[in-house]
């Protein structure tokens, strides 16, 4: 048996088995189960600022009452009222071709088709709301006339 580790005088003997506990903590070897806590640690604190820029609900508290996701645009003016800003845009979902006949003026016995691109949009409605100071700028987003996000902004001051 050999003798203890970091002092060869000692009239003490540790055992092979004894003896990966006398090591320095530095030059352990962590097992990869071992890391794994301390992995799932960094990974989340990683991701802890992503989930607090711009963060996003399923519902908004206004005066009394809530406002839900599906929730269709006339329930979320009655339940808040007018918003403070209001925003409608069209969303590109996709082209449409249409066949258009008609008659050329210089051979008006003759027909003609065109192909016409037709963009389809839906339009999208976004109303912002100042819930108050200390509050945040609230984003109500509207598809197709339901409430489909809620997003947070900028700290009323």
């Amino acid at each position: 048996m050999p003798l203890a580790a970091g002092n060869p005088g000692a009239n003490m003997f540790v055992t092979d088995r004894h003896a990966r506990f006398m090591r320095p903590a530095h030059n352990r070897r962590m097992t990869p189960l071992a890391r794994l806590p301390l992995t799932l640690l960094f990974a989340c604190m990683l991701m802890l600022p992503a989930t607090q820029a711009g963060a996003e609900t399923r519902s908004f508290r206004c005066q009394n009452d809530l406002v839900n996701l599906g929730d269709n645009k006339a329930l979320a003016l009655l339940k808040c009222g007018k918003p403070l800003v209001q925003d409608s845009f069209c969303k590109p979902a996709g082209t449409l071709a249409l066949l258009v006949p008609f008659a050329a003026a210089s051979a008006p016995t003759r027909a003609t088709t065109t192909v016409v691109a037709v963009g389809a949009c839906e339009t999208v409605d976004e109303w912002t709301y100042n819930p108050g100071r200390g509050q945040f700028l609230t984003t109500l987003r509207f598809e197709s006339g339901r409430l489909a996000s809620i997003t947070y902004g900028d700290r009323v001051k």
